[in-house]
């Protein structure tokens, strides 16, 4: 029989949403931060590479909840860059999505959304849908059966894939994900290093490095828009395989795993 991962809300809905982030790291009590109404840039307006953005998401039955993305600025102070907050995931029929913000939610304008609704009516067939908030609309599609997804934006392909990294974050033991052109032109990098939460529970401290030098920061946070949702349909299909017995897991393990 097949075991329904499942969270019920305090109205008694069924909450498809957070199993999903459940193996991120969750904002602890102690952490504090100042919210910055989108991402830092250089002098001349561009998003600084080698740029490190923490992912991780809110504490259960914390309100708003969704995923937190904040930088280090000087001085070793976090900063709030982005939050992604979750709409409709606990009504049945409803357009499962996630709306993003710069800085804090409800304290900056909305970057866009990605709405999931069709591809979890048909995980074969359907796309994620991103919406920019100038009104762009683009589609994440999985590429052949493998872990590979590619979108087009303003008629240029990009792709993320699992990636073992280069230099320090090279690895054999485990995958991250990197997004690609079509020129193998590298222009983001995530990892998920797994440990051990106090709770006993594993988590996963999440990096999300900008790769590529001058990168607009509308376009960096499409990047991350995208990523979300990579993250999200490759999270999905891991808890789906995780009931369908060893060599599922097996399966699971080797194309969907990110960060150990």
């Amino acid at each position: 029989m097949r075991v329904k991962d499942e969270t019920i809300d305090e109205s008694g809905n069924v909450d498809d949403f957070d199993p999903l982030v459940e193996s991120l790291e969750p904002i602890s009590d102690s952490e504090h931060f100042t919210t910055e109404p989108g991402l830092p840039v250089d002098a001349r307006g561009n998003v600084p590479e080698g740029l490190a953005i923490r992912v991780q998401r809110t504490a259960k039955h914390t309100k708003p909840r969704g995923l937190v993305f904040s930088v280090q600025a000087d001085g070793g102070v976090a900063k709030q860059v982005m939050f992604a907050e979750p709409h409709g995931w606990t009504t049945a029929g409803s357009q499962q999505t996630l709306v993003f913000e710069r800085g804090g939610p409800s304290t900056g304008p909305t970057v866009g959304s990605v709405n999931f609704h069709a591809w979890l009516a048909d995980q074969r067939k359907g796309d994620v849908e991103i919406h920019e908030a100038q009104g762009d609309r683009m589609h994440l599609k999985a590429t052949g059966m493998s872990a590979t997804h590619h979108f087009e934006m303003h008629g240029k392909t990009y792709i993320w894939r699992r990636t073992h990294g280069t230099g320090e974050d090279k690895t054999f033991w485990k995958s991250h994900l990197e997004c690609v052109n079509e020129a193998e032109q590298v222009y983001a990098f995530y990892t998920g290093d797994k440990h051990k939460a106090d709770s006993g529970h594993e988590i996963t401290v999440g990096r999300f490095e900008i790769k590529a030098a001058d990168l607009r920061p509308e376009f960096v946070e499409v990047l991350l828009m995208t990523f979300v949702a990579m993250f999200v349909k490759l999270q999905k299909r891991m808890l789906e395989e995780s009931h369908s017995g060893i060599a599922g897991k097996l399966a699971s393990k080797a194309l969907y795993s990110i960060g150990g």
